[in-house]
């Protein structure tokens, strides 16, 4: 097949080497196949292919007489017709829309989000360091040798310089602790969206930053169905010198557990700013669904364990309507709203995502026959535990047709 866009990078590949794990997908961005090619793969490649394009991947499949558009999840599907190195064009900016584009995703996270804002400003306190060290400075010399250790006294250099110097050292301590304490504190935001009524699967997507103080242990559990990536951005000076603050790289190491991985390494260090996207796949049977009309306005129903503070519904017309406090099993009757209440409403949790991020989310409201709630502590995928993560509501998403 040829592909003739010279500003994608990109990889041909055999078709019986294909994972049925979508998280081996993960560093892709967008899938091209023929319609013969994709037919021909087995149950498990395209489960897994289905769960990436759930997670936020762009699938394109190519044949004769083939067209139509399909949004799944954080991703999308393509069918198309290509008879000619002209009919890709149109297609290039499809392609760009996928969620990631991989390798990118650092250089999106910040942009435009609140995140890192919502920690507030932090500063290293270099002048009580310095401060410190002049102290020091001045005791281990002219105190130290004029006054303890006089020309008398010159062996009790011996005791003094050594008592100095553990106690310059314990007071360092002391004020590093006074100044960032044990732990840290951390701020996410998190979207699920449910797929389709049948699907059995939720795709979770979850940025987050945090500012650590004094960690024990760098070490922390991951989720087995869940893929990590450390990004970089433009911290504050609380994270001078870090090298992952401004690329996003990390060296580090993960060993498999009954549960999932035990991680270590630069991901989370003392005195240091990271930030991280999460995305992880799961099983799922939680939901809104409509299950009728009550004088012509839309009855809605939620199958989640919490309550959803806000349900926001667009129906097969693009009308929107909306129900507050919808309970778990209750039915509510909706009422209709203008089309921007949504995104304004939404604003809270949308201001806390970067880039493509929100420009997909977004999209995702505009489609017809799908609803997107706000639900309270709905929690994350968890990290570190010697992070204390705020998290002011979890936006959740899914079709009703």
């Amino acid at each position: 097949m040829n592909f003739p866009f010279n500003n994608f990078v990109g990889q041909e590949f055999e078709l019986d080497h294909l994972p049925e794990d979508w998280r081996g997908y993960s560093g892709v961005s967008v899938m091209i196949f023929s319609h013969d090619d994709f037919n021909g793969l087995g149950a498990g490649v395209r489960g897994a292919i289905d769960q990436w394009v759930l997670s936020g991947g762009r699938l394109l499949i190519v044949g004769q007489g083939l067209s139509g558009d399909e949004s799944r999840g954080f991703g999308a599907v393509k069918r198309g017709e290509i008879n000619s190195s002209d009919d890709w064009a149109p297609l290039e900016e499809w392609l760009r829309g996928s969620f990631f584009e991989s390798g990118n995703e650092g250089l999106d996270f910040l942009d435009g989000s609140l995140l890192d804002q919502e920690l507030g400003s932090a500063s290293s306190k270099k002048w009580l360091v310095l401060l410190l060290l002049i102290l020091f400075a001045v005791l281990v010399g002219p105190v130290n040798l004029f006054i303890l250790a006089g020309r008398d006294r010159r062996y009790r250099l011996f005791v003094t310089t050594p008592l100095i110097a553990v106690g310059a050292g314990v007071l360092m301590v002391g004020l590093i602790l006074l100044m960032d304490g044990f732990g840290g504190r951390g701020v996410r935001v998190v979207v699920m969206d449910t797929g389709a009524p049948d699907s059995n699967s939720a795709a979770i997507f979850q940025q987050q930053f945090s500012r650590s103080g004094v960690l024990m242990s760098s070490k922390f559990e991951l989720d087995d169905a869940t893929v990590l990536f450390p990004v970089g951005g433009s911290y504050s000076e609380f994270a001078t010198g870090d090298m992952v603050a401004s690329t996003g790289a990390v060296t580090g190491k993960l060993e498999k557990t009954s549960g999932g991985w035990e991680v270590t390494g630069d991901f989370f260090g003392s005195r240091s700013e990271r930030s991280q996207i999460l995305k992880a796949v799961v099983p799922n049977r939680e939901k809104v669904t409509v299950i009728g009309r009550s004088g012509g306005d839309p009855e809605l129903v939620s199958s989640f364990s919490k309550e959803l503070g806000k349900v926001f519904y667009r129906d097969g017309s693009g009308v929107m309507w909306k129900v507050m406090g919808l309970k778990p099993g209750e039915s509510m009757v909706a009422e209709r709203i203008g089309d921007g209440v949504a995104s304004d409403e939404l604003q809270p949790v949308l201001g806390r995502l970067g880039g493509m991020a929100r420009d997909r989310v977004l999209e995702m409201i505009k489609r017809h026959d799908s609803y997107v709630g706000l639900m309270e502590d709905g929690g994350g995928i968890e990290t570190h535990e010697s992070i204390d993560w705020d998290q002011a509501s979890k936006l959740v998403m899914g079709r009703t047709k």
